[in-house]
This record gives structure tokens, C-alpha cells and sequence, in this order.
């Protein structure tokens, strides 16, 4: 997510399809955990006057993900989708993480600790647009909002 929308599995570069399968993958990552339903994922990708195909090509477009990342990469729950974080590592989770790591460091008053990992925090990004050519997707703007202010601060 961090400058580029890319996967790899295993060390290995992964296609994640084209830019609307790419958009269905946003939707749920940017759900950070929650269920995002499938109307939501129509809403925001399709637009509010898609017609009632999405929900197929919504369930498509998982299946196809779940195939390149893994069958357990992406769950369903409750009329809606999630990202198993436990599953999929997330170079905005680790971005996240280091800065809280960083920001004890400071608060423990240990300067080089926090350079250190505040450094490394800021190393994970791969280039200056959040989710690549997606990330101007209205749905993408608080994530976008969010971690860009993390990274400033």
C-alpha cells in the first residue's frame, strides 16, 4: 500500500489483476480489519448506480484474489468480506507498528532507539502515492489522509 499497490507471496512478485479486481482488494484492506460488505465494495468501486451484476463479479474478483494470495487470505463473514491480517502481511500495519514503537522510544526518552525505528518506518514506503494508480478513490481518502499524516509527523 505504502507508494505501490502490489502483493508478493513467498518472495514472489504476484499480479493482482486489473484495475477493478485491484479496487476490490483496496475496498477490503482499507476496511482495516472490519467486514466490509458487499454492497459497500459495489458502492465504492461500481459507483452508486451499478447495476445488479457487481455482486457476482465482486464474488469473482475475491476468488481470483484468493487464488493468487492464498484461500484463506480473504474471508468471508457476515454478507461481507475481510482481510486476514494474520494471514496477509501489511507493509501500512508494520508502517503503523514502527511508528508506535518509535513514539515509546521517545517517550522513554531513548533518542537513537526512536531514529532507528522511525527510519525503518519510514523506509517501508516504496514511493510517493498511497495504493499506486487507485489511490485516488474517494473510498481510499481517510487511509490515505491517515497514514500520510503519520508519515509527516
Amino acid at each position: 500500500m505504502l507508494g505501490t499497490f502490489a502483493a508478493s507471496v513467498g518472495g514472489a512478485d504476484v499480479g493482482l489483476g486489473g484495475p477493478r479486481q485491484q479496487a476490490v482488494l483496496a475496498r477490503v484492506l482499507a476496511g482495516a480489519g472490519d467486514v466490509v460488505s458487499v454492497e459497500q465494495i459495489i458502492e465504492d468501486v461500481w459507483g452508486p448506480h451499478a447495476i445488479p451484476a457487481p455482486v457476482a463479479s465482486v464474488h469473482a474478483y475475491v476468488s481470483r484474489l484468493r487464488g493468487l494470495l492464498g484461500s484463506d487470505a480473504i474471508r468471508r463473514r457476515g454478507g461481507g468480506y475481510v482481510l486476514d491480517r494474520e494471514i496477509v502481511t501489511v507493509d501500512a500495519d508494520r508502517f503503523a507498528a514502527d511508528v508506535g514503537r518509535g513514539r515509546q522510544a521517545l517517550a522513554r526518552g531513548d533518542d537513537a532507539a526512536a531514529a532507528r525505528v522511525l527510519e525503518a518506518a519510514l523506509a517501508r514506503w516504496t514511493g510517493p502515492r498511497l495504493f499506486g494508480a487507485l489511490g485516488d478513490r474517494a473510498f481510499l481518502e481517510p487511509v490515505v489522509a491517515r497514514l500520510q499524516d503519520q508519515r509527516v509527523v
